[in-house]
């Protein structure tokens, strides 16, 4: 499972980190796109779809708090009970 960096605030603002983030995400999916084909245990997910705003973070704005972990719990499981059965 390849998991691309979650919401955190540098999506909101303009700058290097922003900048940075933009060109991580740009970089794993160019890496899953190519791999997607010759591995067939590859799996992606969007880290945006699992930390979907501030709420989900600590006062850094950057890194998941208990509620943020909860929600990648229940967004990623499914999806890994469904790989592994």
């Amino acid at each position: 499972m390849c998991i691309s960096p979650f919401w955190c605030r540098w999506d909101e603002e303009e700058g290097p980190q922003a900048e940075l983030l933009s060109g991580v995400r740009k970089a794993i999916d160019a890496v899953v796109d190519r791999r997607t084909g010759s591995d067939r245990n590859l799996r992606f997910a969007d880290g945006r779809e699992l930390v979907t705003g501030p709420e989900c973070l600590e006062p850094d704005l950057v890194h998941p708090n208990d509620a943020g972990m909860a929600h990648i719990a229940q967004v990623l499981a499914p999806r890994l009970r469904d790989i592994l059965s």
